[in-house]
């Protein structure tokens, strides 16, 4: 499996054209690009984001069959 591993891309565009799959956060931004390129992403909502609307964010995509959401607690960090 080919990856890119960073906490920032300068062109995520580009990032979109060879990915098959995204793993992210949820917020409004990085939904709407998901949505108009149609990738499919595995969604990691902030947990303290404000009203928690990260997750109402990740919801939408995951009802359409175009995400799923996985909370970060169960993620292990190095």
């Amino acid at each position: 499996m080919r990856a890119v591993v960073k906490p920032f891309f300068e062109s995520i565009v580009d990032q979109y054209q060879w990915a098959d799959l995204v793993i992210s956060r949820s917020g409004a931004g990085i939904i709407s690009e998901l949505m108009a390129v149609g990738v499919a992403s595995v969604l990691v909502p902030l947990p303290n984001a404000i009203d928690d609307h990260q997750k109402r964010n990740a919801s939408i995509l995951e009802k359409s069959s175009a995400a799923k959401i996985i909370e970060q607690k169960h993620f292990v960090s190095n």
